[in-house]
């Protein structure tokens, strides 16, 4: 995941934490549950959630 972020924030400067944090906030709040999915969806991810029983 944080690769695809990081492809926003590469290069920038921020002039506050508090600025990154809210910039930080509206990329997460761009990505769709299928875009999640497609980052996270690795099988031994969902093996481990089975295993668990979740």
């Amino acid at each position: 995941m944080w690769k695809e972020v990081k492809k926003f924030l590469k290069n920038k400067v921020f002039d506050s934490l508090d600025f990154l944090r809210r910039k930080l906030a509206n990329i997460l709040a761009e990505f769709t549950q299928a875009d999640i999915a497609s980052i996270t969806g690795f099988d031994f991810i969902f093996d481990a959630l089975s295993v668990a029983g979740l």
